[in-house]
């Protein structure tokens, strides 16, 4: 009996220790879970240098927390002679550090956390696993382009897109912003390009369409500073330009009027 015993405890002896498993989108360059956690509540002190008071109010509202404890910190620190977004995730259970040179460096390192958060929601107290990370981009140009004019998008969507362009890392929003079935941009000297262009009529007879004003333009703009993601507007010209002859018809070699386009495929009205 006792060597059986002995046999089954060597065996259960030579087992792994469970490791937590870290899942990031994208992969780290270098990353080392280390043992403990960092608990995360409303007794969480937040320390920032002054390079960083913008990103400071972003993390402050993603945690939903004011960050005013004499707990454990969360700390944003500058460190020099780093790329524009590489930086350093250092966590341990009394301190969770981000270090970067710049404010998009930081964002990243933040968009990382954001990651390591569980997503349960109503949660008093939250556990990072304690960990090192080193991190920065392979590409400088990291986009993803978002079609509003074949299919509207309202201004909260794009917001959305936005907010996940930052949490996965990405940095430029290629916006597609006018089309054979569709125009969506407020412009004041050609008012006929929303009045007319932004909307089409489909084959069941309903109006689809919309546009972004002005200050909803603004707005959108603002909100992608914040998370350091570049906007690219695409206006295309003479080709896929169906919608804005449709709103003035002089744009046009011939000057016919035309609808606003219903169908994919290649349009010659502009010859």
């Amino acid at each position: 009996m006792k060597y059986w015993l002995a046999i089954f405890c060597l065996l259960f002896s030579c087992t792994k220790p469970i490791v937590q498993e870290v899942n990031l989108i994208p992969k780290p360059q270098k990353l080392e879970v280390t043992d403990g956690v960092f608990s995360l509540s409303f007794n969480t002190n937040l320390i920032v240098d002054s390079l960083f008071y913008a990103e400071s109010d972003y993390i402050k509202t993603l945690l939903n927390l004011e960050l005013k404890g004499n707990g454990n910190t969360i700390e944003l620190f500058k460190k020099e002679g780093l790329q524009e977004e590489e930086f350093f995730l250092n966590i341990s259970e009394e301190k969770l550090k981000i270090e970067a040179s710049t404010p998009k460096g930081i964002m990243r390192g933040i968009q990382t956390l954001r990651q390591l958060i569980p997503t349960k929601k109503g949660v008093v107290k939250t556990t990072i696993p304690c960990l090192k990370i080193h991190d920065f981009p392979r590409f400088s140009w990291r986009g993803m382009l978002l079609d509003c004019c074949r299919h509207f998008m309202d201004k909260e969507f794009v917001m959305r897109y936005i907010d996940l362009l930052a949490y996965h890392k990405m940095n430029v929003l290629h916006w597609h912003l006018t089309e054979d079935q569709g125009w969506r941009i407020e412009i004041d000297k050609y008012p006929k390009l929303t009045e007319i262009g932004a909307w089409r009529t489909e084959k069941d007879g309903s109006i689809y369409g919309g546009f972004y004003t002005k200050e909803d333009i603004k707005e959108i703009l603002a909100y992608a500073k914040t998370r350091h993601i570049t906007v690219v507007p695409e206006i295309e010209f003479p080709g896929h330009s169906v919608a804005a002859i449709a709103s003035y018809p002089n744009l046009s070699c011939t000057g016919d009027s035309i609808n606003v386009g219903t169908e994919w495929g290649v349009y010659k009205d502009i010859y």
